[in-house]
């Protein structure tokens, strides 16, 4: 967390396996269910936040980023540093005939990735996958789709 003053859910954050155990340890968090797990990331892609976590087999956390806040999507949405952060094996891509032009996607893109001009379109190179442009599109014109291989993610 850096520049932020926004107001976006907070306490959203989830640690898992070692990262779990560390926190509860520490007593820096709690231990929460699967149902609950499950309910802060609804609300948090609902508030438009990015799910993000190590690009790894088996990470510790769940972050729940907003550009506002999080340096690394700050990073993300900046050409000149946006490799610091390793994308998803998705893309999101524009149905063109179910655009209706609202630019809605444009104001949730963490990354600055789509651009409307009558209809929109998405900037592969920049767009890290996290699919809130997709979620949050009210025509249903935007879908993710794998553009990279399963081993794009290490083990």
């Amino acid at each position: 967390l850096s520049h932020g003053n926004c107001n976006k859910p907070l306490n959203v954050c989830i640690q898992v396996n070692n990262g779990a155990t560390y926190t509860l340890e520490r007593g820096t968090g709690r231990a929460i269910t699967k149902e609950e797990a499950f309910e802060i990331l609804k609300i948090s892609e609902e508030a438009g936040l990015v799910h993000m976590t190590e690009n790894k087999g088996f990470g510790n956390a769940i972050c729940n980023c907003c550009s506002c806040c999080c340096e690394m999507l700050r990073f993300a949405g900046n050409r000149a540093t946006h490799g610091v952060v390793a994308k998803s094996r998705f893309t999101a891509t524009v149905h063109a005939t179910n655009c209706n032009g609202c630019a809605l996607c444009t104001s949730v893109c963490p990354v600055h990735a789509i651009e409307v001009n009558e209809v929109a379109a998405v900037d592969a190179e920049m767009c890290i996958g996290c699919g809130l442009c997709a979620t949050q599109c009210p025509s249903g014109a935007i879908t993710l789709h794998e553009t990279r291989p399963k081993e794009h993610i290490p083990v």
